[in-house]
């Protein structure tokens, strides 16, 4: 049995409650269960260099979010986005980071049905971020990267917010961010003007 009786009974002790898992763990790793109550400054708190940091949540926080709480401490940085779907509130969120300086630049790779699955954030999109194209896609992967900083998040989630359990990556290693970047950057290269 992997999991003994009284360990599956604290896991599932509340389904009805939406969680999300914390564990931290020695060294450069941490791994995070959080609960929808979990505010991600609290579950997540700062990064550090040369970290990783696996979440598993269920929560009311999506990606646009994670992505504000990493900047308040990293600065302005250029943002690379990966998504297989995108919702209008996700894309505001994002617009609302640059319009403030925080997001210097948004690089966007993302699925061609977003055209169809949510017109009114496909207007949004094309209408304000110039560096978007699109191909076929699932993987969702997001960068922030500036001279002091760079950060790689490999996640499940798109660009929504999702009730469904989650899961993040994310990586404070330089080559791994500087990885995501390079391979979304020459992914664009070749994908599809974004036309709706």
């Amino acid at each position: 049995m992997l999991i003994n009786k009284n360990d599956r009974k604290k896991i599932s002790a509340a389904e009805d409650e939406p969680f999300t898992f914390v564990r931290r763990t020695k060294g450069t790793n941490r791994s995070l269960l959080s609960r929808k109550t979990d505010a991600l400054d609290e579950l997540l708190g700062d990064v550090h260099r040369d970290e990783t940091i696996h979440i598993l949540t269920r929560s009311t926080w999506s990606t646009p979010h994670l992505m504000d709480h990493l900047l308040k401490q990293i600065g302005p940085a250029e943002a690379c986005v990966t998504s297989w779907s995108i919702k209008e509130q996700s894309i505001r969120m994002l617009l609302r980071m640059m319009d403030e300086k925080r997001l210097t630049a948004i690089y966007g790779l993302f699925d061609e049905r977003i055209r169809v699955n949510c017109p009114q954030a496909a207007q949004l999109v094309e209408s304000q971020i110039s560096d978007i194209r699109l191909t076929k896609i699932h993987a969702k992967l997001t960068v922030l990267i500036n001279d002091d900083w760079a950060i790689g998040i490999s996640s499940s989630a798109n660009l929504t917010r999702n009730p469904r359990i989650e899961s993040y990556v994310i990586s404070t290693h330089r080559d791994i961010a500087e990885f995501y970047r390079d391979t979304i950057l020459a992914e664009i290269q070749h994908a599809n003007p974004f036309e709706l």
